[in-house]
């Protein structure tokens, strides 16, 4: 959407002169791309590591199948791209909140998780 955005805007010639600011949401390489050129309004993009991503889902499925308690939910920190650097890159899974439920070895719904349990 926002590369729709920036089109539109070179479209009808506004905010080149700086005056407006378009901020993504997926952090696409032809959006980095964009941010990196500096000639359009795009000027960050917030990125979800799908590597991460891939690997946390792994991590989960192996613990289920070993049939280790895991979190129905897993939040995983994105991070800005602006302008050839990232404003800031956590490299860790945390739970959403302890609300969350947890699955059993069994796929049976457990109840919030207790602290400290991944």
């Amino acid at each position: 959407m926002a590369l729709g955005a920036v089109d539109a805007l070179r479209t009808a010639d506004i905010g080149n002169d700086g005056s407006v600011v378009v901020v993504g949401v997926d952090g696409t390489p032809e959006a980095r791309a964009l941010i990196d050129s500096q000639t359009t309004p795009l000027r960050a993009t917030v990125v979800q590591d799908s590597c991460e991503i891939a690997e946390v889902a792994v991590d989960r499925l192996v613990r289920m199948n070993r049939g280790d308690v895991v979190r129905t939910r897993t939040y995983l920190e994105p991070y800005v791209y602006k302008s050839n650097h990232l404003i800031t890159s956590p490299r860790r899974a945390v739970a959403i909140n302890d609300l969350d439920e947890t699955i059993g070895p069994s796929g049976e719904r457990m109840g919030p998780p207790r602290h400290g349990s991944a």
